[in-house]
């Protein structure tokens, strides 16, 4: 079944909202990208901060607020209109949401962990639920006013494009009628040490598509998609998952599961290879 995407939020680096992110990627702006002191022990890392302010969250939801559900609600707030019609016009318990995540508000538990050994105590304003990775779509469903099924994908780099492919399934069930999906990260030292430690971290800014290409950079960002069966420009139009189980964190050096995904999606979508640009 294909389904379509009704609206576009979406913050990065690149700045917030379509129109901006569309322009800054067309000038190759990289005023995002900083190397910076204190993510590694041994030295800088170049990281992406998304540098516009983020909004309050209301007080209802104190326990919640962390920079990564601050993120999911600029994005939010940017579809806010659409998806208030489309919840009014289905019914709340219709409207699903579905959120990736690979960690969530751990940023803020490094903060109040760091907090503690130095006082020996949390910060007051501290909560787990800032951090609990199972709680990110359930509170974008809260901030919304969704009734409807929500719950969180954690699976790493992969966590944005499989709530895509799991609310476009609840579509297809018929177990919603429109759906929030797409994924939301921050920085923190976690991650950006994990993809040192893979040796997958450029020390300077990197060159994607380029033969210099020198590992990647890790940034923070959400962007969320409206998805409905109502016909639109943009359509999920297939997609396809597969897995090696080769290795914890390197994939099968034959590119076996990715050859199988990509073909699983293009047949979905009723394409050839050649049409692909």
């Amino acid at each position: 079944m294909r389904c379509y995407v009704q609206a576009v939020g979406i913050v990065s680096a690149l700045g917030e909202g379509l129109e901006r992110t569309r322009a800054a990627m067309a000038a190759a702006d990289t005023k995002g990208m900083h190397v910076e002191d204190g993510w590694l022990p041994q030295g800088p890392a170049c990281v992406g901060r998304v540098s516009s302010p983020l909004p309050e969250l209301p007080p209802a939801f104190a326990e919640h607020d962390c920079r990564n559900n601050r993120l999911l609600a600029a994005a939010l707030a940017q579809i806010r209109p659409q998806l208030d019609a489309e919840r009014e016009r289905h019914g709340a318990h219709r409207l699903a949401v579905v959120i990736g995540t690979s960690t969530s508000g751990i940023a803020a538990g490094e903060e109040a962990l760091a907090t503690k050994l130095r006082s020996g105590a949390f910060p007051s304003e501290f909560s787990y639920r800032q951090q609990e990775i199972g709680a990110t779509a359930p509170f974008a469903a809260r901030l919304i006013g969704s009734h409807g099924p929500a719950y969180t994908v954690s699976t790493a780099c992969t966590s944005g494009a499989k709530a895509l492919i799991a609310a476009r399934r609840l579509l297809e069930l018929g177990l919603c009628d429109v759906a929030l999906a797409g994924g939301v990260d921050t920085l923190c030292r976690l991650t950006v040490c994990g993809f040192t430690a893979l040796e997958s971290a450029a020390p300077e800014r990197c060159n994607p598509l380029s033969r210099n290409r020198r590992g990647t950079n890790i940034g923070e960002g959400a962007a969320l998609f409206l998805l409905g069966r109502t016909p639109a420009q943009v359509a999920l139009a297939g997609a396809g998952e597969s897995t090696d189980a080769y290795h914890l964190s390197s994939p099968d050096p034959t590119g076996t599961a990715a050859e199988i995904a990509m073909r699983r999606a293009l047949s979905e979508a009723g394409a050839a290879p050649e049409r692909i640009a």
